[in-house]
């Protein structure tokens, strides 16, 4: 073999042996084809690519609400109403529109009725990382003075619609109490922007069902940042209703046993 196609040879094989780069992150599932990998093998790195893709768009989501909430102005309440004042819908997409597309974050609704025939309306919020979160909130058209059928449902789906991009977002009109027990915003974005990664390692657990691990990062946490942070995801909370669940229902029995052996070490 010539010098020249001996120096060609090593340069394949040291270009075979580099894993390859997207977006400056290695690329498995490039590297697995790339070296023959046998196809349960590039199966396995396909599903594990995807899954890293989710979790990475779901990083990316906590991060832009994260932003939206610290950066979005008052919206203020400019409607009257029966003895009180409101904001109203598209006042308030106007003052918040600005804030939410230079975070990356976009708003939409679905529409329709359940089987008791109350309005449905689902607000969507959704980051162009592909991450998606939504509240629905349901009621009974509103028959209140002299509206006819189609009024009466215009005006339910209205309000519906307010309320659920407000909870969605996790922000509120003025000095509005979204439940009689206010949410203090400025704290919870502290106390998320402080444990982001014990927060998102709890979330990759509980993904994956791997709930020790999940309750080791929830013991992470002060007990005053536990209490901070679980808040319902209609207020603004990081927990999805399904995680607050597992880890209310699931999880204390791991959070038990790790408190039990940690006592017995210090003994």
């Amino acid at each position: 073999m010539t010098d020249t196609a001996e120096k060609k040879e090593v340069a394949t094989i040291e270009q075979n042996n580099v894993i390859p780069l997207v977006d400056g992150k290695p690329d498995l599932l490039a590297y697995a084809i790339q070296q023959g990998s046998s196809i349960e093998t590039i199966e396995k790195m396909m599903d594990l690519k995807e899954r890293n893709d989710k979790y990475e768009a779901e990083k990316l989501f906590v991060e832009a609400m994260n932003k939206f909430r610290a950066e979005c102005p008052p919206v203020e309440k400019t409607k009257e109403g029966h003895n009180c004042k409101y904001a109203g819908l598209s006042e308030s997409i106007d003052a918040i529109k600005g804030t939410e597309a230079a975070c990356g974050l976009s708003h939409r609704w679905t529409t329709g009725k359940d089987t008791d025939g109350l309005v449905l309306v689902t607000c969507i919020v959704s980051h162009v990382g592909g991450h998606a979160e939504s509240t629905t909130l349901s009621g009974e058209p509103d028959t209140t003075g002299s509206k006819n059928s189609a009024q009466a449902i215009g005006s339910i789906v209205s309000y519906l619609q307010r309320y659920t991009l407000f909870a969605t977002l996790g922000i509120a009109a003025g000095d509005e109490d979204t439940d009689g027990n206010t949410v203090n915003l400025a704290v919870l974005q502290d106390a998320i922007k402080n444990n982001f990664f014990s927060i998102y390692e709890i979330k990759n657990a509980i993904l994956e069902n791997d709930l020790s691990r999940a309750a080791e990062a929830w013991l992470e946490l002060s007990r005053e940042d536990q209490n901070t942070l679980w808040v319902a995801p209609t207020k603004g909370g990081i927990f999805t209703t399904d995680e607050r669940k597992t880890i209310k229902e699931e999880m204390g029995q791991y959070v038990k046993q790790i408190k039990q052996s940690n006592n017995g070490d210090k003994q």
